[in-house]
């Protein structure tokens, strides 16, 4: 590329945008302010939510998970949490199976702790107490620490396994 047409190039690109819809609208650098910003949903200020929020109900309806209550239900209950299979996974995805359930009736927090907390694997149960977590949040980071534990006293206790093998074979 010449120095000519980079200084073209560098020109076009400074040069002001117009937008589509209003060719006297040009392209400002403002403060990150939406106080002029021109953009509508469908073109009115003063235009209600609603048709938005119609609109995106419609696409999750024609294309999102819509299975009934008792099915995701079943889903969730039908796997418990692997012995190799982190924590904060698990619980994100069960957290996403409940997300896919209805609004209304709403289901408590403490009812869906409740049922992700009898999910997962009975070592990490034994070690984390129900009566101590009270959100999501601290449910992930205290089982963190205990599956931290157990990776800890695994690898203190391979060596001696595999000294005990090598005394055996000898």
């Amino acid at each position: 590329m010449t120095d000519e047409q980079l200084q073209t190039l560098i020109t076009n690109i400074r040069a002001p945008i117009q937008s589509a819809n209003s060719p006297d609208l040009t392209f400002q650098q403002n403060s990150g302010n939406f106080s002029k910003c021109f953009s509508r949903f469908s073109g009115n200020k003063t235009e209600d939510c609603d048709a938005f929020i119609d609109a995106i109900t419609s696409l999750r309806h024609a294309f999102g998970y819509n299975k009934p209550p008792y099915q995701i239900f079943r889903k969730l209950f039908s796997k418990e949490q692997g012995d190799k299979e982190p924590t904060d996974i698990f619980v994100a995805n069960a957290r996403s199976l409940l997300s896919r359930l209805p609004v209304y009736p709403e289901l408590h927090e403490v009812h869906k702790l409740n049922m992700i907390y009898g999910l997962l694997n009975s070592r990490i149960r034994t070690l984390l107490l129900r009566e101590g977590i009270t959100d999501f949040s601290t449910l992930v980071d205290k089982a963190r620490s205990v599956e931290q534990n157990f990776v800890d006293k695994h690898d203190v206790c391979l060596p001696q396994k595999t000294i005990c093998l090598l005394l055996i074979s000898l």
